[in-house]
């Protein structure tokens, strides 16, 4: 959903295809996303 970046794709493929990244980039983006999302 728009409200909640845990329903965006780009998290979804994030955590679940690791051949497009590593889990800290995974985590690093999630987080930079949270932060924003709060903000």
């Amino acid at each position: 959903g728009i409200s909640d970046p845990y329903e965006e794709p780009e998290f979804n493929n994030c955590t679940i295809d690791t051949n497009l990244l590593t889990q800290q980039e995974c985590f690093d983006i999630i987080i930079e996303r949270l932060n924003n999302w709060k903000s």
